[in-house]
């Protein structure tokens, strides 16, 4: 057991926080899942359009790894199947019609834990685990070196899970022993500095470190660095969701699938910022309602590393928060030469810095071009993380596999460099490239 404060990042201050009241929202008509989120996967059709399906029928499933599938979240019939350039499976809509669920195998996890894995295949939910480096979707024929869990989070707009989750600690303490069957390693959850919500349970199982400090000590991937480093592209680490998981022990012990989340929804673009509970799947427009995509811009994810999305789009299977912001309109005139009272600033380069700005509505505007990288610090200023970004990305940039490597790319992810994006003088896209030199190191191998 240790503690790890963490003096570097930032917690961003925006409006439109959402409330901790959880709303639940209806069923909706149309249901959408996007094969192309699952990372890693090369995915193969099952259905096609007008074929009727169950709660739990197989969608497609993993041209590299046919025993990973993807199932469907509800019953009812393949609306359509909506291609993007080069074929690639943007969408499967499903029309709700009905409760039908396939049957599923009772597994004697019990006494046999290796059944644990075959109950993950068989059910579709293998697909919730996800490994690093590269954060996709894992081998099942590779076992881990150890699996990170995590209930600390700091995103902006981010789940408490202690508060949602407090009356499932029964089931995810029975999920955690059941993962640990999965590696030979260790099983590592970090809570929050000071956080009492495993407290008099029995944990013997389970190594338990606790982090404070800004975002981004809540991402997984700094977790992972200061507990037990990655050292290299096949020290395979495994990790899930903490609603994920109790999703799968929801579905072992009922015998029927559990599909429910709850998100946090945030920003001024939403009239009511709060927890909705939804069906996975939902499109976004019945979980918020209308909203003007001319003003405010959607995001699956928290604003620093989350991606655009549309209202007929659904949440990417992995995010647990929507945000909703405003969108720049037009740049503003000679920006650069007023002193700024209102702006958003971490290097002191607008008076709001001195006057400490309340919680902003951060708009989606770079507010400048792209410069040339210039090593100011400010990328350090903000990572959490024994790393070298200004060597790293430049090693990027010009696909130096050997120097990339060297610098610790299979202990990074896209998302713990957001901060870095959004604080870099040179407005480069810092989180980009690192995705960039991550797809470039798999396909080279």
């Amino acid at each position: 057991m240790s503690t790890f404060n963490l003096l570097k990042g930032h917690n961003l201050k925006l409006k439109g926080q959402p409330s901790r009241n959880v709303i639940e929202v209806p069923d909706s008509e149309l249901y959408c899942i996007h094969p192309y989120q699952y990372k890693g996967m090369k995915p193969k059709l099952l259905v096609k359009k007008g074929d009727k399906v169950k709660i739990g029928t197989p969608l497609f499933y993993d041209k590299t790894k046919d025993s990973v599938k993807i199932v469907s979240p509800v019953s009812g019939l393949v609306e359509d199947i909506i291609f993007g350039k080069r074929r690639i499976i943007e969408k499967v809509l499903i029309k709700k019609q009905g409760e039908e669920s396939e049957t599923l195998d009772k597994y004697d996890v019990e006494s046999d834990n290796s059944k644990f894995k075959d109950f993950l295949l068989d059910s579709g939910l293998w697909s919730y685990l996800r490994q690093r480096p590269f954060s996709k979707v894992p081998d099942p024929t590779v076992k881990p070196r150890a699996i990170f869990l995590t209930m600390h989070q700091t995103a902006p707009f981010s789940l408490d899970l202690e508060h949602i989750m407090s009356g499932s600690k029964k089931e995810l303490l029975y999920g955690m022993k059941l993962l640990s069957g999965l590696t030979e390693g260790n099983l590592f959850l970090s809570l929050k500095k000071g956080s009492t919500f495993f407290k008099n349970e029995d944990l013997d199982e389970v190594n338990i470190n606790y982090f404070g400090g800004p975002h981004p000590s809540g991402n997984i991937g700094v977790q992972i660095h200061h507990i037990e480093p990655i050292a290299n592209k096949d020290d395979l680490v495994y990790y899930i969701s903490m609603q994920d998981l109790l999703s799968i022990v929801n579905t072992l012990k009922s015998g029927k699938y559990d599909f429910n989340k709850i998100i946090s929804c945030g920003g001024t673009g939403i009239s009511n910022p709060s927890y909705y509970k939804i069906k996975r799947g939902a499109l976004i427009k019945d979980v918020v309602g209308d909203i003007d995509v001319n003003k405010y811009r959607i995001i699956s994810g928290d604003v620093l590393s989350g991606t655009i999305a549309n209202l007929d789009d659904s949440l990417n299977s992995f995010d647990e928060v929507l945000s909703v912001i405003p969108e720049i309109q037009e740049r503003e005139f000679v920006g650069w030469a007023l002193p700024g009272l209102k702006k958003y600033s971490l290097s002191n380069t607008f008076v709001s810095s001195a006057l400490g700005l309340e919680d902003s509505d951060l708009e989606t505007g770079l507010n400048g071009s792209i410069r040339a990288i210039i090593p100011f610090g400010r990328w350090e200023r903000v990572l959490p993380m024994d790393i070298f970004p200004d060597f790293l990305i430049k090693s990027i940039l010009s696909q130096d596999i050997e120097q990339m490597e060297k610098l610790g790319i299979y202990e990074c992810d896209p998302e713990d460099f957001a901060l870095c994006s959004f604080v870099c003088q040179s407005k480069v896209e810092v989180s980009q490239i690192v995705s960039d030199g991550l797809d470039l190191i798999e396909r080279e191998g």
